[in-house]
């Protein structure tokens, strides 16, 4: 009788810790930063010069950074790899939103010679989403990428809108994402 009682409340708290989930971690809650320089030089750009920052952080210092679900912040991001590494990365709060892919961005990546990825990036200037293909660079010894986090800088020759066909640069901008998945498709 108090085999069959063992044996019952051992199964019991197998089945406890995989309801509970005792046996995988909680991921950590995505957090970052970004600023965007749109400037208004160039071709088809009608868009006044403008700074769009969520967070703070700059080429030298991470002032503020955003946690997911915080303050209305949607934060996702993915950093793969062991070098190179594959970064996936959208940060979005108050209808400012920045994402970005880049392929292969390895530490040590530098303003002469970048990674090219792209940028989705949309604020109250653009009114619509203004993408476009960019360099992606540490423009800082303490801007770097590992797995699951990454603080980089970039500028784009041009990204738009297709559609009214407005094309504006990007002068340097940073973006910080960290406690992402490091595994991609996760």
């Amino acid at each position: 009788m108090r085999f069959a009682a063992l044996a019952l409340s051992a199964a019991g708290l197998t089945a406890l810790a995989s309801l509970t989930g005792c046996s995988s971690p909680v991921p950590a809650t995505p957090d970052g930063a970004w600023e965007v320089n749109l400037s208004s030089a160039g071709g088809a750009c009608d868009i006044m010069v403008n700074t769009t920052s969520v967070g703070e952080v700059n080429d030298g210092a991470i002032s503020q950074r955003i946690t997911d679900g915080v303050g209305g912040a949607d934060i996702s991001c993915t950093v793969a790899g062991t070098g190179p590494f594959d970064v996936d990365a959208l940060a979005s709060q108050n209808g400012d939103t920045l994402q970005i892919n880049v392929a292969a961005l390895a530490a040590g990546t530098t303003k002469a010679a970048p990674v090219l990825g792209t940028i989705s990036y949309e604020s109250a200037a653009t009114a619509v989403p203004f993408t476009g293909t960019c360099n992606f660079y540490f423009a800082n010894p303490a801007e770097s990428v590992a797995a699951g986090k990454v603080w980089v800088a970039f500028a784009c020759p041009e990204i738009g809108d297709a559609e009214s066909g407005t094309m504006c640069p990007v002068t340097e901008s940073y973006a910080l994402f960290e406690n992402c998945l490091t595994v991609a498709g996760m």
